[in-house]
């Protein structure tokens, strides 16, 4: 897994590349912080697993999902390099 300050640092950069609204934002902070719990995440968690199941991110962020996947897929690489 990756260590704090190195998932905060892919979050922070992330979050300065786009305007995203506060609910956004806390979507976004969730995903993070099942990465920094679990190890990793990949996109069925969004769909599997807590607190991700009780949320529609695609209305979230108005369908454009993208986003919220190019964050996982950052993460995911930064795990896999660091194992």
């Amino acid at each position: 897994g990756l260590d704090r300050e190195a998932v905060s640092k892919i979050f922070a950069e992330y979050l300065a590349m786009y305007n995203f609204n506060e609910a956004q934002e806390e979507f976004l902070h969730q995903i993070v912080t099942f990465v920094l719990q679990n190890g990793d995440i990949e996109y069925k968690n969004l769909i599997t697993d807590e607190p991700f199941s009780y949320c529609d991110y695609n209305e979230i962020f108005g369908g454009n999902t993208e986003v919220v996947y190019a964050l996982i897929q950052r993460l995911h690489l930064a795990v896999s390099v660091a194992a």
